[in-house]
């Protein structure tokens, strides 16, 4: 009986150790993760040109039709 839960004991503290390594990878692959999806979002945000940005601020309503002609002669 003794034996049992010496096994029991070391299983139990091996399949601990795993979960611990395993929970510590996924870790480090989130925070990798992170960092290349905020890289993406900068040079995204790099290639935009004043006049896209300008239209997006249209489409989503920001600005006023006059508002958007005015801005897009000033910028040509």
């Amino acid at each position: 009986m003794g034996s049992f839960f010496g096994w029991f004991g070391s299983i139990f503290t091996m399949v601990f150790w795993i979960l611990i390594l395993v929970g510590l990878l996924r870790l480090i692959q989130w925070l990798g993760n992170q960092g290349k999806m905020s890289g993406r979002q900068t040079l995204a945000s790099a290639s935009e040109t004043p006049i896209d940005i300008l239209k997006k601020r249209y489409a989503r309503g920001d600005l006023a039709k006059e508002q958007y002609e005015a801005m897009k002669r000033d910028l040509e």
